[in-house]
């Protein structure tokens, strides 16, 4: 019998939501909202990430804790500000080595926002700010790319996330200009898109962003964007019919480039005036140009912390530098290889592998294409293979969109693929157990079978390349990195294992029990966890109080002479135990810091020159390089876990006394020399101070002459065979007039005022003399005695010096100004020599 209805039993009915827990109505009307609103949706998916990964930098007052950005962007970033804040224009550094102009680099301080920031922030919070907006920007132009090309907004963001915070940009991204390269590939492409489809418009839009690209981007990377771009408007030219578009597309694209080029002109030329003297291009040569992709590195693409000592005569083909990250979260390797298997008839589709392809054959550096490529006009300037690997990321996250849109419709229809896909992922995880047990608890085991490997395969057949010890300690250090790096704690491990054990349930369990809305949760979330733990191995945090304590030998270096250069020794600090893990990278970082030291007035020891990229003068590398490489005949070493390598100076102390270097510094005392100050360190040895006696001070009277013709080898020559450079000055020039071989003891020379880029000097002399300015001498240097302009001859093949008359007289050494420096490049161009020729 049926039970009978109360009156109030409707009523009951409708008012059983008021009943339910508030959380929970709140949570449903969210999620109500946001599928009404997918945009919005997107914006905080996005946003949250994006918090997790920058928290430590937006509200835990933290910075990034990176070896390079310790040597080299903070301190120009620290100088930057002390610049503006003197109400100066930071453009030349007197004390960055042997003097820099600073607007030359590619640090991306000159861009207009960064000058913003750096003017009404404290530098650090600037910088943070500039990258995190860098970032963002990269971010949003990949997911305006994404939508453009038809993706879904799950398509879109997976594209982003996996572009924008792959392990290429999460390493190298931590420098300002490698950040804002990240936004120029995908920005270039959708702005072809709107060229396509849009009005002349969007000629302006592009060049704003051709001239944001080379104000704030590594030059480098701003062509291969640009040329990317172009094939990518003649691709469209093409499917539209070259004869009936004529090249409409390419031909707009060309024009906004060229406008952006216009506008920032009279900042590029004064650069491009530089190339030929600088190592602003050419300087991937040394460093950049050591940094290749092998065809193991591929396992980075998987594993984002293996790092393997490889000791085969190989080396170049199997193993890279460390440093070449492929890491994107698996997903978009997996996706793209869908969207090549069921999307090949697309056209698009087609084209992005294509370019993968070429992109990912550059970094390969011994292959023929990456050489055929270098023998082009450009490219020759640029020789880092790996720096192709931006590129091979965006376009294989943009495969991984097309991939990710086919699996939301299709699901039904690739039950075999994900059946195999999931076994896949569980061979994977069981390898990775499988390996990581062994490393971690039969070191002996593998110790000994990669030995009989070695000695069965490599030495016995007389392929070996250095002694037997060295491969021992590699074998041993090798097995000891890979029980680090396979250890289940670390970031980067969970970063792995987790898109594994996704796909793995995903084909084998979950498939046909999940929605579009289900994968698309399972695919997102595991991705973006898994580059949120990628970005916690890459990225080290600190404290923006740590670099407020100046190290002690820092601050007495500052206090006792700022004018005087100092030799750092101890840049390569060897390896320490548990060698890639972030206490062993925050202990080395800080060493280097203690060591090669910075601050406003002292930032970067002569010994930390060899491996940096376009940010001094070709001369003054060739000869900072020379001393470096002569002081290293015969070397101690400090004892204990850390070993420093301590270099003879005797044989370079006549080139130290020329170039100015007041002290050494150093963790053993130094021969020879005077110990006046000696710090203890957080790596146990002292951090000791020599004084050089006799160093040349920053302005002198030359006491004897020596002219050589003004060609660059014969001056090399005789400043390197010199014996004391405190007795005889190279000049290079014929005829010189002025200046006597023998300076009286009256003539006095007095240094009234320095900044950068200006020296005042008086003199009073019975004869004529040469007045040296010990300062690398630029193009960019103007001279004046009494307010005439004079002759600046180059001295000791770096420096210049002036002919002063008798009498009392004051004498201005200037470094121009941008816009001054401008009009000297077009009076260049118009005399048909923009490069000169020195």
């Amino acid at each position: 019998m049926q039970e009978e209805q109360s009156p109030d039993q409707p009523l009951k009915e409708r008012s059983r939501h008021l009943r339910q827990p508030v959380l929970y109505r709140a949570v449903l009307s969210a999620r109500q909202l946001l599928v009404r609103h997918s945009a919005l949706a997107v914006f905080i998916f996005v946003g949250i990430f994006f918090l997790a990964v920058f928290w430590p930098l937006l509200f835990d007052g933290k910075f990034l804790f990176n070896s390079d950005l310790l040597m080299d962007s903070y301190a120009r970033w620290a100088w930057t500000k002390q610049e503006l804040s003197a109400g100066r224009a930071p453009l030349w550094a007197s004390n960055f080595l042997h003097g820099y102009p600073m607007y030359l680099d590619q640090f991306g301080l000159f861009h207009p926002l960064a000058l913003l920031f750096i003017s009404f922030l404290p530098w650090l919070l600037a910088f943070n700010g500039i990258l995190i907006f860098y970032f963002a920007f990269g971010a949003v132009s990949t997911y305006l790319f994404g939508r453009a090309l038809g993706f879904s907004r799950g398509a879109a963001v997976f594209t982003t996330l996996a572009y924008v915070f792959a392990g290429q940009q999460l390493f190298w991204g931590q420098e300002i200009s490698w950040t804002a390269d990240i936004a120029l590939f995908p920005l270039f492409f959708w702005l072809v898109l709107k060229l396509r489809s849009g009005s002349r418009s969007w000629i302006a839009a592009t060049a704003l962003a051709t001239a944001h690209a080379w104000l704030g981007a590594y030059a480098e990377l701003v062509i291969q964007a640009f040329l990317l771009a172009l094939v990518w408007a003649f691709f469209h030219d093409w499917r539209d019919g070259i004869r009936r578009a004529r090249l409409r597309t390419s031909r707009r694209f060309l024009v906004g480039a060229a406008l952006g080029t216009l506008l920032v002109s009279p900042w590029l030329l004064v650069a491009a005036r530089f190339i030929a003297l600088t190592t602003r291009a050419t300087g991937a040569v040394d460093h950049g140009g050591a940094q290749y992709l092998g065809l193991l590195n591929i396992l980075q693409a998987i594993f984002p912390t293996v790092d393997i000592p490889i000791i085969n005569p190989f080396y170049s083909v199997l193993w890279a530098d460390k440093s070449v990250w492929l890491f994107m979260g698996i997903w978009p390797l997996v996706l793209g290889f869908m969207a090549l298997r069921r999307r090949w008839q697309e056209p698009v589709v087609r084209f992005f592998a294509i370019l993968a392809l070429f992109a990912f054959a550059v970094s390969l550096s011994f292959l023929p294409l990456y050489n055929i490529l270098r023998s082009l006009p450009v490219f020759e300037l640029f020789r880092g293979a790996w720096k192709w690997c931006m590129a091979l990321t965006l376009f294989l996250a943009v495969l991984g969109g097309f991939g990710f849109d086919y699996i939301i419709r299709s699901r039904a229809l690739e039950a075999r693929f994900w059946r195999r896909a999931g076994f896949v992922g569980v061979i994977g995880i069981l390898l990775f157990a499988a390996v990581a047990s062994i490393f971690y608890f039969f070191p002996g085991s593998a110790r000994q079978a990669a030995a009989g490997f070695f000695y069965a395969y490599l030495f016995d057949a007389g392929r070996h390349l250095k002694p037997l010890y060295f491969y021992n300690e590699t074998i041993a250090l090798m097995v000891k990195r890979l029980a680090e790096q396979f250890y289940i704690l670390r970031p980067g491990v969970f970063a792995s294992l987790l898109p594994l054990l996704a796909i793995a349930f995903y084909g084998l369990a979950l498939r046909s029990r999940l929605g579009a809305r289900g994968v698309k949760a399972l695919v997102l979330g595991t991705l973006a966890l898994s580059l949120f733990l990628a970005s916690r191995h890459f990225f080290l945090f600190e404290s923006i109080s740590w670099w407020d304590k100046q190290p002690p030998a820092a601050a007495y270096l500052s206090a006792k002479d700022g004018l005087k250069r100092y030799y750092s020794i101890g840049f390569d600090v060897g390896d320490l135990p548990d060698s890639w893990s972030p206490d062993y990278r925050r202990t080395f970082y800080a060493a280097r810091r203690e060591l090669i030291f910075q601050n406003e007035n002292l930032y970067w020891g002569l010994d930390s020159i060899g491996n940096k990229n376009g940010l001094i003068t070709a001369r003054a590398r060739r000869l900072l390089t020379a001393v470096i490489e002569r002081s290293r005949g015969s070397e101690r070493q400090t004892a204990g876990p850390l070993r420093v390598p301590v270099p003879n100076l005797q044989p370079i102390m006549p080139q130290l006394r020329m170039m100015g270097v007041g002290y050494a510094v150093a963790p053993l005392s130094l021969n020879g020399l005077k110990e006046v100050a000696s710090f203890e360190s957080s790596l146990g040895f002292p951090v000791k101070i020599h004084e050089v006696p006799d160093a040349l001070p920053r302005a002198y009277l030359a006491a004897a002459v020596r002219e050589v013709p003004p060609r660059e080898e014969d001056a090399w020559n005789a400043v390197w065979a010199e014996d004391d450079f405190g007795q005889r000055t190279i000049l290079e020039c014929q005829g010189c007039s002025g200046g006597t071989a023998t300076p009286d003891r009256r003539d006095e020379l007095t240094l009234e005022k320095t900044t950068p880029g200006l020296a005042v000097i008086r003199t009073q002399t019975s004869g004529s003399r040469w007045v040296v300015w010990n300062e690398a001498g630029l193009p960019n240097w103007r001279a004046t005695i009494d307010g005439a302009p004079a002759t600046i001859v180059q001295a000791n093949y770096l420096y210049q010096a002036v002919s002063v008359p008798a009498g009392s007289h004051e004498v201005v050494f200037r470094s121009l100004g941008v816009w001054e420096q401008f009009t000297v490049a077009l009076a260049e161009i118009f005399r048909g020599q923009l490069l000169p020729a020195r």
